[in-house]
């Protein structure tokens, strides 16, 4: 029997009745954690756990499973990368960002989650409803299950890198390029205006 999924908001937590049988993943905004918290990761944050090492409290002890990652609700593509100047501009302006790092973690998630059979009920939490939605959307189509939930909305970032890790990392290699080699990045940047020019030229001359 497959494991019942269900998307509620943040606030709504307190309202779970604890029980082994209950898995429970939050995904946090940023402004969640308290600053020295995050001051002692030295990196970006992908979950509180990391600054906990394991140490449980025993509310978390009271449900089958419980844990969280820090992601706001911030969407970016491949063009949103391939316009930042650099790396370090791109890590800034997108800083606290959905990435390949959490779609990792939260495949550990599922698979410890996949491991107890006593748990039978997973919420999703978060703060708006759009990444626990996709995270849920997720689970459900990976494990057979019907799409049980209201998913349009569902954030598209949380759900390209799910489905594939890997999705903007051709974009984030040719901006670390750029990084390392300005110079010859000011040249491709270059020709592409040249070719742009040219093409609207030839599509204005074509007009006329």
């Amino acid at each position: 029997m497959g494991k019942e999924v269900k998307v509620i908001n943040c606030k709504d937590i307190n309202g779970i009745k604890p029980s082994v049988r209950t898995a429970v993943i939050i995904i946090l905004d940023n402004i969640d954690i308290p600053a020295n918290l995050a001051r002692a990761h030295g990196e970006r944050l992908i979950s509180t756990d990391d600054v906990y090492v394991g140490e449980s409290s025993t509310f978390w002890k009271r449900y089958g499973f419980f844990a969280d990652i820090v992601a706001d609700d911030i969407s970016y593509n491949e063009k949103d990368i391939q316009n930042q100047a650099s790396l370090e501009d791109f890590n800034f302006m997108y800083s606290y960002r959905f990435s390949k790092e959490h779609a990792h973690r939260i495949y550990e998630y599922f698979d410890q989650i996949d491991a107890s059979p006593l748990i039978d009920t997973i919420y999703i939490a978060s703060q708006s409803g759009k990444r626990a939605a996709a995270v849920a959307k997720f689970y459900q189509l990976t494990h057979g299950l019907p799409l049980v939930g209201d998913y349009r909305h569902a954030s598209s970032v949380f759900t390209k890198l799910l489905d594939n890790p890997l999705a903007f990392d051709r974009a984030i290699a040719t901006l670390k390029f750029k990084s390392k080699h300005p110079f010859i990045s000011k040249i491709q940047n270059l020709c592409r205006k040249v070719l742009t020019t040219s093409n609207t030229t030839q599509t204005v001359l074509a007009h006329r």
